[in-house]
This record gives structure tokens, sequence and C-alpha cells, in this order.
């Protein structure tokens, strides 16, 4: 069946949830983060929720609702860096990773009082990662709903 879509007036929808498992997957796992004093290390992440590449009008926008956990292993630079003791091991959660948000709400498990080491130093370094899936997002599946 053949549809006709004269001018991409009408919506066009492609569902993108296993394009964001992928690309978190390849982009979010099995990384390193770091900065002057700390070196995270993302070991793998989960992605779920909702993800979807639209176009109207002409206009392409994506939406995405999604609920990212990433497996974090912290370890400071300094002089004793091959202690054991020296790690830090938790999960950070964003639990509304939202197409039209920036300022998201972190959830940290198991970090103990390292969790401001974290916030102050990890999400610097993760934020500007994150941004990139929107255009990524919408660069990779344009041509996908328009005619």
């Amino acid at each position: 069946m053949v549809v006709v879509n004269k001018n991409n007036w009408h919506w066009v929808d492609k569902n993108c949830e296993k394009y964001a498992q992928e690309y978190f997957a390849e982009n979010f796992t099995n990384i390193t983060l770091e900065n002057e004093t700390h070196e995270f290390n993302i070991t793998s992440s989960q992605v779920s929720g909702d993800c979807d590449v639209t176009q109207r009008k002409g206009s392409v926008r994506c939406l995405f609702d999604l609920i990212l956990t990433f497996a974090i292993q912290a370890r400071n630079k300094g002089e004793d860096s091959n202690s054991e003791s020296n790690d830090i091991k938790g999960d950070l959660i964003i639990k509304e990773f939202i197409h039209d948000e920036t300022d998201f709400e972190y959830e940290f498990k198991n970090f103990g009082s390292n969790k401001s080491l974290i916030q102050k130093d990890l999400l610097p370094l993760l934020l500007p990662k994150l941004a990139k899936f929107q255009p990524d997002l919408i660069n990779d599946h344009t041509a996908d709903v328009q005619e």
C-alpha cells in the first residue's frame, strides 16, 4: 500500500525506541570521562520509555521521554589510585530524559557519601554527551519520515 502525503501535510511517525537503546549502548557503555582529579567509567547503560521522530507540514520533530540508567565506576587519580578502597560505584538514573527539557532530576544509587562528587564532577562531563542525542536522532531519521 502506498501512502500519499502530498507536501508532507499529514503526520508521519517513526518509533525509534530501538534506535535509542542502540544509541546509548554504543555511545554510553564502556566509556571513560575524566577531569583533573577523577576518572569516571560508565560500564553499562539501560534505556526504557518512548522515542519517536515525527513530521507534519514539512517540519520534523522528535519526541522522547526516556528513563536512563548508567552504572558508574569512579576512581581518584591521586597517589593510591590502584587501591580497591579508592573505587566508587553506583548507578546514576535520569527518570525523565525528555526532548524539551535540559534540567533533569537525577537519582544517585549506592554512591553514599560520594554523591556530591558525582554531581559536581561527572554531570558536567556527561551532559554535553547527552545533549547530542536529540540532533543525532533527528539527523538519522529525517529521511524516514519525509517523502
